[in-house]
């Protein structure tokens, strides 16, 4: 036990208290708001923060074991720990900023980049009917793309068996990637929300298994996790609010997703499926063991802080050289084999390594995974004032995502816009994050712009439902 980390994680929960206190008070109680939302993801790396101040073994086997020993420093732990607090100020700060400060420029200037289509007047939402049939043709187009995608992957029965080789078989097919799974998640809340509205529960939860079984197919848990959360959003501002976060049933619906992120990870060891099916017992066991890898520290990032930290105390900043891979981003790597890697993580595995990076440095000479350095990125480039304007801007960019869902009236596609910005706390303004921000605006501009041009009998529009209208008004005073 550290007493100067619990004290750190003291302030850490009583900074987010108030902040849920004073979020409540601004955005009128609403539990989805972009505060809120950033409190609650917050909290989970709050309790890695605690679980690791109880535990100095923890910090051993999860922290200083991952990493060359040169950062081996409890010091260091305690300077992560001060950092993840200054984050979350700057990151609230930003959301203020952008969420309850007017900004009808950028409203205005966002609306004329997406344009109408599933994004329609301020008065108007989407029908239920044009809905569905807008989503059907968004989501088979993904699926379709999803079906080429696998067999150039080498068939699904195949990538199953070789799930470590996922990363190296997917290397040029980024964009296919990309496409299918925006499509197959827009496509699937417009037609979700469709059935939602006509009590067709029967077709929504097909829809929906299907949409899971497609994100989970590569067996990454990230994209499942995001299209759960984004199906909660979507039923709170266009079915049925939901006043109260602590229910039983969302208790055990995020346990049932906990207990599906520790099981799926275990399928990318090689040899793994056989291993279960001949022994059922032992994947109960291997759960068991992983769990504090797999779970407490997945919500927290103090390994990947420590190295930051270190490194750039011993040897120069970047200044922006890590960004320099948005130039060549386009380019898909089977054209440009020297093409550094936009996934910047990369580099900061090789970091935590011993080795001396200076960026841009091609994907071949890096490791194939990587640690997402996330906002840590404005550190890596700029030090401390990169670090506090990277968290600024991603708490920034959420609330003024926000408040375009507000001027919007909450159209059902100005609420999946929503969603996707606000999975994980706050967008990410690393180049990954900025390249994830670019597609996700893109997508949504490329299927805007194909519903606007599709018969006028599949795109009616009728006027917005009561309870949408309702809440609309209210947040928007």
């Amino acid at each position: 036990m550290d007493p100067v980390l619990l004290l750190i994680v003291f302030l850490f929960f009583s900074v987010l208290s108030v902040m849920l206190v004073i979020d409540r008070k601004i955005f009128h109680g609403d539990v989805f708001s972009p505060g809120s939302i950033f409190v609650y993801f917050s909290f989970l790396s709050g309790f890695t923060l605690f679980w690791f101040s109880l535990s100095n073994a923890s910090i051993e086997r999860l922290v200083f074991d991952v990493v060359d020993g040169i950062y081996r420093d409890m010091g260091l732990v305690r300077e992560a720990y001060l950092y993840t607090l200054l984050g979350i100020v700057a990151t609230y700060i930003g959301i203020f900023v952008g969420g309850a400060v007017k900004h009808p420029y950028f409203n205005h200037v966002l609306d004329g980049i997406v344009g109408a289509g599933i994004l329609e007047k301020n008065t108007k939402d989407v029908c239920r009917r044009g809905c569905f049939r807008t989503g059907m043709m968004i989501f088979l187009s993904g699926v379709f793309v999803y079906v080429y995608f696998i067999y150039q992957m080498g068939g699904l029965t195949d990538l199953w068996l070789n799930l470590n080789e996922r990363v190296g078989r997917s290397a040029g097919l980024g964009y296919l990637q990309g496409f299918y799974t925006f499509s197959v998640f827009l496509g699937s809340l417009l037609i979700v929300y469709s059935c939602f509205r006509r009590r067709s529960f029967l077709v929504a939860t097909l829809v929906i298994l299907g949409a899971i079984f497609i994100l989970a197919s590569l067996g990454q848990r990230g994209p499942v996790a995001e299209y759960i959360f984004a199906l909660i959003i979507l039923y709170h501002y266009k079915v049925k609010t939901i006043r109260r976060i602590l229910t039983f049933k969302k208790i055990f619906l995020c346990l049932l997703l906990l207990m599906f992120m520790v099981v799926s990870v275990q399928f990318r060891v090689p040899g793994s499926i056989e291993k279960y099916a001949a022994a059922p017992g032992e994947l109960l066991v291997d759960v068991s063991n992983t769990f504090e890898r797999h779970v407490i520290a997945r919500f927290g990032r103090v390994e990947r802080d420590i190295v930051v930290l270190k490194y750039f105390k011993d040897n120069e900043l970047w200044y922006g050289a890590s960004y320099s891979s948005l130039i060549t981003a386009p380019l898909p790597r089977n054209i440009y084999e020297e093409k550094p890697p936009v996934d910047t993580g990369r580099y900061l595995l090789a970091m935590s390594k011993g080795e001396i990076i200076y960026p841009p440095i091609p994907v071949s000479d890096l490791p194939s995974s990587s640690w997402p350095d996330g906002n840590w990125a404005g550190y890596m480039n700029f030090h401390f004032p990169g670090f506090i304007l990277a968290f600024f801007l991603s708490g920034l960019i959420l609330g003024m995502v926000y408040q375009y869902m507000c001027y919007k009236r909450m159209t059902v596609g100005a609420v999946a816009f929503y969603a996707i910005f606000s999975w994980g706390g706050a967008p990410s303004v690393s180049p990954m994050g900025v390249v994830s921000i670019a597609i996700s605006v893109a997508m949504l501009v490329f299927w805007c712009s194909v519903f606007r041009m599709v018969p006028p009998f599949m795109r009616k529009i009728g006027t917005l439902n009561n309870k949408g209208l309702e809440d609309a008004n209210r947040l928007i005073k």
